[in-house]
């Protein structure tokens, strides 16, 4: 008896799958995954995309049977957010795959004081994502894409958050997986029409009303017009810092460890950023004084050689 033959994508499915494979190898992922994986589906053209890419065709990222979808309503659009909680359980439903949901009634942490909407909504979801993740024991895959990679650097440079988030959005946050960085909203567009496949827009990312919505509609359309290819470079920059923090904070347990071992004391994080400045400025001169009595001296030698008492 002859078993079922994969499913083969199409054109643009196919180089999408591929890149996803490829970026999750190199961001040091064993595949196929073990754990089980929930993919946040909003209904949109970015999530659904990823979602079928990787149910119908991602045998090699994982199998489906450890795939379910989530779907978290905000509650912000009143029917239409319930439209969209309907449209993604019947695709799951379609699919073959189990069906999670979260809704407002959920979403019980406060609005801080001076957070817009738009990151108050983006901590629930955090909470929502390690909440899932912990009690399915599962990965949690996000859409963010390149578009949104570029948008989030260009934001932190215009509101001078850049030197300390410079890197944007990264791939792996906790239990959250962003394997999509690197692929532009239109692919994802262009792969759910290869499909036969319609989404849904949450009219918030188009309405103006938030700020978000604004640098989409208006700003980014000028700078791919003036700069065509802004968005690859901006997604590059924003790898290339990530790369670069990765590397400092293995400086940093490196230092940590022989501290550690030196002194036999309990470090912070604050104490390890000080002897990293005076590491990367030479210039930099005097001591770091450390817990239970220790200090650290930078000496003509450089800092790090003398550990004191």
């Amino acid at each position: 008896m002859k078993t079922a033959a994969y499913p083969k994508p199409g054109a643009v499915g196919g180089r999408l799958i591929r890149q996803v494979i490829g970026e999750m190898k190199a961001q040091g992922l064993k595949l196929p995954l073990n754990s089980h994986i929930l993919i946040a589906v909003s209904g949109g053209s970015d999530s659904l995309g990823l979602a079928r890419l990787l149910i119908r065709y991602g045998r090699r990222i994982a199998s489906a049977d450890k795939i379910s979808v989530l779907h978290i309503d905000h509650g912000w659009r009143a029917e239409a957010s319930a439209r969209d909680a309907r449209f993604v359980k019947k695709l799951a439903g379609e699919w073959g795959v189990p069906f999670i949901t979260v809704g407002r009634e959920s979403f019980v942490s406060p609005r801080k004081r001076g957070s817009s909407l738009e990151e108050h909504a983006r901590q629930l979801r955090k909470q929502v994502y390690a909440l899932l993740g912990e009690r399915h024991e599962a990965l949690v895959l996000t859409a963010h894409q390149a578009d949104d990679v570029a948008e989030t650097l260009l934001w932190r440079l215009l509101t001078g958050a850049a030197a300390t988030h410079g890197g944007g959005i990264h791939f792996r946050e906790g239990s959250e997986l962003r394997p999509l960085l690197r692929i532009r909203k239109s692919q994802l567009q262009q792969f759910l029409k290869e499909e036969g496949l319609k989404w849904r827009e949450d009219s918030t990312n188009s309405d103006g009303k938030l700020m978000r919505s604004k640098m989409r509609g208006e700003l980014m359309p000028i700078l791919e017009k003036l700069f065509p290819r802004a968005v690859e470079h901006l997604v590059e920059a924003a790898l290339k810092a990530q790369s670069q923090m990765t590397e400092r904070n293995l400086d940093l347990d490196r230092i940590a460890d022989f501290i550690f071992r030196a002194t036999g004391q309990r470090l912070r994080r604050p104490h390890l950023e000080n002897v990293n400045e005076g590491l990367v400025r030479p210039e930099k001169s005097g001591e770091v004084h450390l817990p239970g009595g220790w200090k650290l001296l930078k000496t003509g030698r450089g800092l790090g050689r003398n550990v004191n008492r």
